[in-house]
């Protein structure tokens, strides 16, 4: 993979800093664990996030929204109605959807969740671990609740990619983000991410408001991945725990600039 200059990051860095002047109301149906992190490093960013999945808000809300995030952890039958609802309410609108399939690879029911939501309306941008993302193409093993030991070829984005005509995000201790033969992978971060719960949700959330002011999803993904990996880089070499990197990752994100990409590594190919 070719790395990228450094008019890469300014790019990136120039879509944050749009975040942060329009400060786009970002949609979220999330579990209940994360709820409270995916709204705060949303506002820590710049963004402005709504958390309401009563059905008979969503309307309302989704139409007046720059970008849905539907997250498939702690899931029921009323917020896979609600979830199928925003998403089909957000193809009326022209507002571009983010689906987190948290624990697909770990249960049917879920697979069935991430299934109907894919085919009853178009998402912009799937995410998911490297469980997650084979769940999807029918793959198991490996994955104990709602972490994922599996790790997957970068290819495997770009067959999801290429079966439900979205970009793929798949997280991990490298990112990969693949669309239409394109694959990018971001190097960085901290292993203390692994350390909280709730990482991978609100990196969802970061992804999301970089959608709200890119209309390309490919790149809106990248951006807002790079961002969350150096964000966290900067605070795992600040914090002194779990606790105190949670609340670090908040200000980093708050206070990013630019230099802060020199924490990741980007890079791209074709596939």
């Amino acid at each position: 993979m070719g790395s990228v200059p450094d008019a890469v990051y300014a790019k990136y860095y120039a879509q944050l800093e749009l975040v942060r002047r329009r400060k786009p109301l970002i949609h979220h149906i999330v579990n209940y664990v994360a709820m409270n992190d995916c709204a705060n490093v949303t506002l820590s960013l710049g963004a402005s996030p709504v958390m309401t999945h009563h059905p008979d808000e969503l309307e309302d809300i989704v139409s007046s929204s720059s970008a849905v995030y539907v997250n498939l952890g702690t899931p029921d039958q009323e917020r896979l109605h609600s979830m199928l609802v925003a998403v089909r309410l957000a193809e009326r609108y022209g507002v571009p959807v983010v689906l987190d399939m948290v624990g697909v690879g770990a249960t049917r029911f879920r697979r069935a969740m991430a299934d109907k939501i894919l085919s009853g309306a178009r998402v912009g941008v799937v995410k998911g671990n490297g469980g997650e993302v084979l769940g999807l193409l029918g793959g198991v093993g490996g994955v104990r609740g709602v972490d994922s030991a599996v790790k997957v070829e970068p290819r495997v984005a770009g067959e999801v990619s290429e079966k439900y005509g979205c970009v793929v995000a798949v997280t991990g201790v490298a990112d990969y983000v693949a669309s239409r033969g394109r694959l990018c992978r971001i190097k960085g971060g901290s292993d203390m991410f692994t350390r909280i719960t709730g990482a991978g949700d609100m990196a969802g959330s970061v992804i999301a408001s970089f959608l709200a002011v890119n209309t390309d999803p490919f790149d809106a993904c990248i951006g807002g991945l790079a961002t969350f990996k150096a964000a966290g880089a900067l605070s795992a070499a600040k914090c002194r725990g779990p606790g105190s990197f949670r609340a670090q990752l908040l200000d980093e994100l708050f206070n990013f600039r630019v230099d802060g990409y020199t924490h990741v590594k980007i890079s791209f190919e074709e596939v």
